[in-house]
């Protein structure tokens, strides 16, 4: 079953009015379920430097907006009742309530100056010589915006996390070649990354604009 696209943006216009000082919604939707819809709210702490949100935060929304439902479909508030899903009531509905998270997915290049100075893992898109796809992964911080361009800085992982990713890397590597194949991921950011100076990456309008190019937060542990 599909996501009822047709409500998604009034929904958060929904969630977000009873959203408290600080908090953001991320992503909002209403999905069919079993005998009724399931309700998915992702919340942006808008005052946290990662953008976190507590559980407990998360489980307050949650009341509320179950409150405001019932509400409305008790007094059938008239103002929504043509962006709910028709068929909606009390008893056939579920909430489900997250925060963004640690590493989310950032939009590029909205996000950028928020997370200015935090670690961001790009997985940038490519070609080989014979036209095969290719995803290069390389881990940066954004620093400034130049012109047109959006500037970024290797980040050097010093982390536990980071020694395992590079070695998972090497061995891939080592596998390719033996295979003769090409890298689909790279670890080429890693070595650059030992100096940390300078500008190693610079990305244009129509670059960042690729929807092949993602980005999130990367969390150094």
């Amino acid at each position: 079953m599909g996501v009822i696209q047709v409500v998604a943006t009034d929904i958060a216009e929904l969630v977000q009015s009873i959203a408290p000082d600080g908090i953001g919604i991320y992503e909002a939707r209403v999905l069919p379920a079993s005998g009724g819809f399931h309700f998915e709210v992702v919340l942006d702490g808008l005052t946290d430097p990662r953008g976190a949100v507590s559980l407990a935060q998360c489980e307050s929304f949650s009341r509320d907006m179950a409150a405001l439902l019932d509400q409305m479909l008790l007094e059938q508030d008239t103002i929504w009742a043509g962006k709910l899903p028709a068929g909606l009531s009390p008893e056939n509905y579920t909430i489900e309530v997250a925060s963004a998270g640690a590493e989310r997915r950032l939009r590029i290049p909205e996000d950028l100056e928020r997370f200015k100075g935090q670690p961001i893992r790009l997985k940038l898109p490519g070609k080989t010589s014979d036209g095969k796809d290719t995803v290069t992964v390389r881990l940066v911080v954004f620093d400034r915006k130049e012109n047109e361009d959006w500037c970024f800085r290797e980040y050097l992982a010093t982390s536990k996390r980071a020694s395992r990713v590079r070695r998972r890397r090497e061995k891939r590597a080592v596998r390719k070649a033996q295979k003769g194949g090409e890298l689909s991921e790279t670890a080429e950011g890693d070595a650059a990354s030992e100096e940390g100076q300078g500008d190693v990456l610079r990305l244009g309008p129509q670059e960042l604009a690729d929807p092949k190019l993602k980005a999130n937060l990367y969390l150094d542990y």
